[in-house]
């Protein structure tokens, strides 16, 4: 048997060593898996310490039936959840030692949802990956209780061979998905664009926002490297709002505020970076939180001085990205024009399919940037 397991350990250790190199092969990884455990059902899932219950990534002898239901709701009344942030990091966990089935059997969570998965997933054996910014992530086997036994020592076995390859493919696939995902182009903003992290942070510009830089009327750039701007409210501003659009909670809103000067006033809008991957394992780690920051004259009428006639947008909804633009919700937006919210929805969806994007913070990105759909 041992011999066995040295020689699974060595194939799927292939397989890990391949995802290192393509992300997407964890999905091999998860199947090779699923392979060794007749019955058993394996998920790689994420849990977030700002949010109840747990975010499948990859999945493997599920039902998607059970697992749509499980996300939609009874992710939320996961007992095991909890349990992922205090777990030992790349040892093998039993549920049957730390928190049995049995222990919550009288629960909604188990009555209703646990016990009528296809083929029991009562039991886990788990391998917590990495704990980082308040998310964790755990490989786990999932199996009846037919099963009990046999599949935990060998799937305790065969974790604890594979865990320092695991370790360091994830490491290497990390490294990857932020080198592949896009930096924003800049240069295609026409107004100044400054990308910055969620403490503000410069890390790139457009000509438009060196100029500002050099000219060190409004904005600075510090030897701490963080880009502020010359009035100390309006710099404590300016920090609150990255930090608010960098929050994950509120990635894809908008924040502006106006500000006065003796040549004139702006408009400073700051974008959520929009780009992130999660493609396999990717969606695993948290995303890293950047932000643009956009100036730009404020028009007179309080409009948007942003030609949007090349949308071909109707007047509705030319009216509800023009709000938007001024960095209020869509709820807000709606309140501001005197429309039903569900009629906003419906704007916006349509504004959606005729730029060719899909969420706001990439709409006003798109609009921002003066290109073309």
């Amino acid at each position: 048997m041992i011999e066995d397991t040295d020689r699974e350990a060595a194939e799927l250790g292939e397989i890990i060593d391949a995802a290192a190199l393509d992300i997407t092969r964890w999905a091999d990884v998860a199947e090779a898996l699923h392979a060794r455990f007749p019955g058993s059902k394996v998920v790689l899932q994420t849990r977030d310490d700002a949010s109840p219950g747990t975010n499948p990534v990859i999945l493997r002898g599920w039902d998607d039936r059970d697992i749509d239901i499980y996300v939609a709701y009874y992710a939320r009344l996961n007992p095991w959840a909890a349990l992922m942030a205090n777990l030992p990091l790349m040892i093998p966990i039993w549920t049957e030692n730390t928190l049995p089935a049995k222990a919550f059997a009288k629960t909604e969570f188990y009555t209703d949802w646990l016990m009528k998965v296809e083929g029991g997933a009562e039991c886990a054996t788990s391998l917590k990956l990495f704990q980082d910014r308040g998310r964790n992530a755990t490989l786990d086997i999932h199996y009846g209780g037919r099963y009990v036994e046999s599949h935990h020592r060998h799937a305790t076995r065969l974790l604890t061979d594979l865990a320092p390859r695991l370790q360091r493919s994830l490491a290497a696939g990390r490294l990857r998905s932020r080198i592949e995902t896009a930096r924003p182009p800049l240069e295609t903003f026409r107004d100044a664009a400054f990308l910055v992290d969620y403490a503000c942070r410069l890390q790139d510009t457009n000509a438009a926002a060196q100029r500002l830089l050099e000219q060190e009327t409004a904005f600075l750039l510090p030897g701490s490297g963080r880009l502020s701007l010359v009035r100390n409210n309006e710099d404590r501003e300016l920090l609150h709002r990255v930090a608010a659009v960098c929050n994950p909670l509120s990635m894809n809103q908008i924040r502006s505020f106006r500000r006065f000067s003796a040549v004139g006033s702006t408009s400073v809008s700051i974008l959520p970076l929009v780009g992130h991957s999660n493609r396999g394992v990717a969606g695993l780690f948290p995303p890293d939180r950047k932000a643009i920051v956009i100036v730009r004259p404020f028009a007179i009428d309080g409009g948007s001085p942003t030609d949007l006639a090349r949308f071909r947008l109707t007047v509705a909804e030319t009216r509800l990205v023009e709000v938007l633009l001024r960095g209020r919700s869509l709820a807000n937006a709606a309140l501001e024009l005197d429309i039903a919210y569900e009629t906003a929805r419906t704007h916006l969806r349509a504004v959606f399919a005729k730029t060719g994007t899909h969420r706001q913070a990439e709409l006003l990105a798109l609009i921002l940037s003066g290109r073309e759909a």
